[in-house]
């Protein structure tokens, strides 16, 4: 069999933070563990310590406490925040040691002797499903923030919307939309390490003013099937036939129960007098049994 030690605590990932293996014979004596072996009350990245709680940095007896205040106290720094300490030397010992208030008394272990928690959004949750229109500036969008991960966190946001900026500094998308369509985005961050998360949610451009039945396309053989799946919720398929009045390129098409996206399929190019069959299936929340499915067909010309 083997002996073994490692850290984790409460946390579910936990992590290997070094030791040894070894093995033990029937009868034999469990060895002795090496000095400086990792114990499950040493502070580690991503643990939460709440009020009265407590943790000790590695190797040490120096404890980072949580007062019933809800500030957070290691060695001399007592703070409602942050408390930081870069690789420095305090009484002959170096301590590289970050932990933040989360809110309600709760902090969170950031950063232990050089080991970081991978980035995270954490409780923090995707942006509502966006909708705006062609030519309309948006309101300014800003995505949440992560912490944890090494060296400087970097943002993304993809796809590109046609007339959208997203600015990585300040995590904000501005601009005005150029083209109808709907986008499937995903935002993430990135340490220096490659370690990632993501959030994800929808923007869907309308093409402006209706105008009533367009004279490029047409939309046949429609069909909706609403099935409950529980007391709040409706499993939602909509399918049917795109015709081209004249060549289309990029042709999408979006669907809709009572005004909420259930979600999209791209067609692609489609010819003059072409038709292309879609199907767009997807849950949403609600308790009437009176609903309405509707269609948007979004292209270039």
């Amino acid at each position: 069999r083997f002996a073994s030690r490692c850290t984790g605590g409460d946390n579910p990932d936990g992590f290997w933070s070094g030791g040894s293996w070894s093995t033990v014979e029937p009868g034999e004596t469990m060895p002795e563990e090496p000095t400086g072996m990792a114990q499950e009350s040493d502070c580690y990245p991503g643990l939460l310590v709440g009020i009265g709680a407590s943790c000790t940095y590695p190797g040490t007896t120096d404890e980072f406490t949580v007062n019933v205040r809800g500030r957070g106290r290691f060695l001399d720094s007592l703070a409602g925040i942050r408390i930081r300490l870069d690789n420095e030397t305090i009484g002959g010992r170096v301590y590289d040691f970050e932990a933040s208030h989360q809110g309600d008394g709760v902090w969170l272990i950031d950063r232990v002797a050089g080991m970081t928690a991978e980035p995270s959004f954490g409780a923090a949750t995707a942006p509502d499903d966006q909708t705006y229109t062609v030519g309309t500036a948006i309101e300014t969008l800003t995505l949440p923030e992560a912490t944890g991960g090494n060296g400087t966190l970097r943002y993304s946001l993809s796809p590109d919307v046609p007339g959208l900026t997203f600015d990585t500094g300040t995590r904000q998308l501005n601009g005005t939309p150029s083209t109808a369509g709907v986008y499937d985005m995903i935002y993430t961050v990135a340490d220096a390490d490659g370690d990632t998360d993501t959030l994800v949610f929808t923007i869907t451009v309308d093409g402006g003013t209706d105008t009533g039945p367009s004279r490029d396309v047409s939309v046949e053989d429609i069909y909706c099937d609403a099935t409950r799946v529980d007391s709040t919720s409706v499993r939602v398929d909509v399918a049917g036939t795109v015709r081209a009045h004249r060549r289309l390129f990029n042709v999408r098409v979006a669907g809709y129960l009572d005004g909420e996206y259930l979600g999209a399929d791209f067609l692609g190019d489609i010819p003059a007098g072409g038709t292309r069959s879609f199907a767009v299936a997807g849950n949403v929340t609600t308790i009437t049994s009176d609903s309405t499915c509707t269609v948007r067909v979004f292209f270039n010309r």
